[in-house]
C-alpha cells in the first residue's frame, strides 16, 4: 500500500485517532499551535514584568455553559476572522469554564479528524464567529496563567499592600514591602531566576511574600544562598555545610533499608555517604530544614 501523504485521505474518512501514525498527528499539530506572531498579542510575554503581567488584558471566564456536548463548539467551516478581530475578540469574550475546555482539548484531535476546522464560541449567544481550532490552546493558557499564576501572585499583591500600610507599626516592615514593590515592577514573571541552580522562573517566588515562604522550593533557595553566605565565610566553610531538602528523605530511606546494605551499594547513595564522610573528618555539622 502506498504511503499516504495528503490530509484529504485522513480527513473526514471515519478514521480513529488513535490510530492515525506520526505524520498525521504532525498535520493536525499545525492548526493546534498558536501562530508565533500573535502568540505575545494574545498572552503575556515571559520578559514583561510580574507587574505588567497581572495588568496584562485576559478574557474573562464564563460561568454559565449553555453548551453542554463538545461537538457544540466545532465546526466544518474555515474560520472567518482576521488577526485584528481575532485579537480584540479573544480579549473581550468569556472563555468557557475549565471543565469544559478540558472536554474540547481531550476530543479535539478526533474533531480535527472528523473535518472540523474551527471552533465557534457555542457557549456565548449571539452572532457566530468560526475562530482557528488553536484557539482551544489559547483557552488552556488563559485557564493555567489565571489559576497557577494570577491567584497566587495577587494575593501577595494584597499582602504587600497590606504591609505598606502599617508604617507606624512596623516602619521596617513597610519599607521592604515598598521595595518589593519596586522590584515586582522590574522582574520578568517567565525567565528562570538567576543566581540559583534550579531552573523555576520568577513567578514561582509569589510564596515568599505570604505564609508559604517554607515551601520546598523555596526552602532550597533560601539554603542555597545561606551556602552561599558559609562557603565565602572562611571560619564558617571549616565545620558548617549546608544541604537541600532532599537529604533527611534520603538519610531515613537510608535507615529503613540499612539491613540490606543499600546504603553502601547503592549508587544513588553516595553523595549521603561523602557528606557523611566529611561531617566526620571535619567535626563539622550540616544544616538541613526537615
Amino acid at each position: 500500500m502506498d504511503p499516504i501523504e495528503n490530509e484529504v485521505d485522513w480527513i473526514a474518512q471515519g478514521k480513529v485517532w488513535v490510530s492515525v501514525p506520526p505524520r498525521v498527528k504532525r498535520m493536525a499539530t499545525e492548526y493546534f499551535t498558536i501562530p508565533q506572531e500573535l502568540e505575545f498579542e494574545l498572552l503575556p510575554s515571559p520578559h514583561l514584568t510580574i507587574t505588567k503581567m497581572l495588568e496584562f488584558p485576559l478574557p474573562l471566564q464564563n460561568t454559565v455553559v449553555t453548551a453542554t456536548q463538545p461537538a457544540q463548539f466545532f465546526s466544518t467551516i474555515i474560520p472567518d476572522i482576521s488577526d485584528k478581530d481575532l485579537m480584540l475578540r479573544t480579549w473581550r469574550l468569556p472563555i468557557p469554564d475549565s471543565k469544559t475546555v478540558n472536554k474540547l482539548v481531550a476530543c479535539s484531535r478526533q474533531c480535527w479528524l472528523d473535518g472540523s476546522q474551527s471552533v465557534i464560541y457555542s457557549h456565548l449567544g449571539g452572532d457566530v464567529t468560526h475562530f482557528p481550532l488553536w484557539i482551544l490552546l489559547y483557552w488552556v493558557a488563559v485557564l493555567e496563567i489565571k489559576h497557577d499564576i494570577w491567584v497566587p501572585w495577587r494575593k501577595s499583591q494584597d499582602w504587600v499592600k497590606h504591609n505598606r500600610k502599617i508604617v507606624q507599626r512596623n516602619p521596617t516592615c513597610a519599607v521592604l514591602a515598598e521595595e518589593t514593590t519596586l522590584m515586582l515592577a522590574m522582574l520578568p514573571w517567565g525567565i528562570p531566576k538567576a543566581g540559583l541552580s534550579d531552573s523555576e522562573p520568577f513567578y514561582s517566588l509569589w510564596r515568599f511574600l505570604g505564609l508559604h515562604w517554607l515551601a520546598g522550593l523555596q526552602m532550597n533557595d533560601m539554603l542555597e544562598l545561606l551556602h552561599c553566605k558559609v562557603s565565602s565565610n572562611p571560619d564558617l566553610v571549616k565545620n558548617t555545610r549546608v544541604a537541600g531538602t532532599a537529604l533527611l528523605p534520603k538519610i531515613l530511606d537510608a535507615y529503613r533499608t540499612a539491613d540490606t546494605g543499600t546504603y553502601w551499594t547503592a549508587q544513588e547513595l553516595r553523595w549521603i555517604r561523602d557528606l557523611a564522610d566529611d561531617l566526620i573528618q571535619n567535626n563539622a555539622a550540616v544544616i538541613i530544614i526537615s
